[in-house]
């Protein structure tokens, strides 16, 4: 399986709720390329059935980012025996630099499964990536030209506000 970082480090839970992000450390799902009966797609499909049936009706939780970002997670954390430990240290002292919890650029997995993680910069094409991280621009290779059709009109309102607000402060 292929997947991308959606930007190149995780937020702090302030700046996810005010980016609107679903999850602070989180991959994007315009690109993933993967071969049939890949555990962590079956794992999205067990997450979308289960958070359907708990009547959730958010897209970024019930099918978009949200559980995506959940699932490819769980992947390397199943044989990564001091991954909780790691994330309990990280949330007692959070470090100075921005970091991932899974280095971009790797190869993750086990058995006949593997995870590649691109970083953020090659499957985004926010310019922001390379000014915020640059070891996570690197050539980008995957053109994304987003358009949010998706969102419901208060998600395009609450985006719109905040880009103007933005570009008061720029002034």
């Amino acid at each position: 399986m292929i997947v991308g970082y959606e930007f190149g480090h995780r937020f702090p839970e302030w700046q996810r709720a005010q980016i609107k992000f679903a999850r602070t450390e989180q991959f994007q799902q315009w690109f993933i390329a993967s071969a049939p009966g890949n555990p962590v797609l079956l794992r999205c499909l067990e997450l979308i059935r289960q958070r359907y049936t708990w009547k959730i009706e958010s897209t970024l939780e019930l099918t978009g980012p949200g559980v995506f970002s959940d699932a490819v997670h769980e992947f390397p954390e199943m044989k990564s025996p001091h991954a909780v430990e790691k994330e309990v240290e990280i949330r007692r002292h959070p470090p100075e630099a921005h970091f991932l919890s899974y280095p971009s650029e790797s190869l993750f997995g086990y058995g006949q499964w593997k995870m590649w993680v691109f970083a953020a910069g090659r499957v985004n094409a926010a310019p922001m990536i390379a000014a915020d991280d640059p070891t996570e621009g690197p050539e980008n290779m995957v053109g994304h030209h987003f358009a949010g059709t998706w969102k419901k009109d208060k998600d395009m309102e609450d985006s719109q506000k905040r880009r103007e607000a933005e570009a008061a402060k720029a002034t």
